[in-house]
């Protein structure tokens, strides 16, 4: 998979151009919390272009591509959502991800298995089993979805790109809807 990864470009066309280097558009870090607070709510508006919202107009911080994989709390497994309006390169940071585990440990976390899987691809969306969320079926497949299955999903990362695109229906229940809600492999990391 490291080598698969790795041999995909990171941006798979030249529109809209890259400005700088590894530059992804706007990503303001909101993190959940029991009160929604003025900054969080900025942020939000922020992320969507909707700066005639902002409650606070704070200094911008950059914050790097690792920082979407710093845990904001105890908990083992990671739960992150890139929003953003189309094109803003939500895919784009997806797959930047993927090239750095390719390379190597991602920062803050260590992940025995990165998956990506395209949501817009129906066989994805409407998987039922680990084993079915695997874009390229190889003969491992069984024996790494029944190891991670019996660690209840430790050391995976699954990258669920599209879910803005998904309906109604699989966003409530699907394979991926349960994985996010950790009713399924509750200790799998998910973005």
């Amino acid at each position: 998979m490291r080598q698969h990864y790795r041999d995909q470009p990171i941006v798979a066309t030249d529109w809209p151009p890259k400005i700088g280097k590894d530059y992804f558009g706007r990503l303001a870090l909101v993190e959940k919390k029991e009160s929604y607070s003025t900054q969080a709510k900025s942020d939000w508006y922020r992320i969507r272009g909707q700066v005639d919202k902002m409650l606070e107009l704070p200094e911008n911080k950059e914050i790097s591509v690792e920082d979407v994989l710093q845990p904001t709390d105890s908990s083992v497994s990671l739960r992150v959502v890139i929003d953003g309006p189309p094109g803003i390169g939500k895919t784009t940071l997806c797959r930047k991800l993927l090239n750095m585990w390719s390379n190597g440990p991602l920062v803050y976390q260590q992940y025995d298995l990165v998956l990506y899987c395209p949501l817009r691809d129906s066989k994805i969306a409407e998987a039922t089993t680990l084993a079915d969320l695997f874009v390229r079926q190889r003969y491992e497949v069984p024996m790494v979805t029944e190891w991670f299955e019996k660690r209840n999903g430790e050391g995976l990362l699954i990258i669920f790109d599209g879910w803005d695109e998904l309906s109604e229906q699989l966003r409530q229940s699907s394979l991926a809807a349960s994985i996010i809600h950790r009713k399924q492999l509750d200790q799998c990391s998910a973005i």
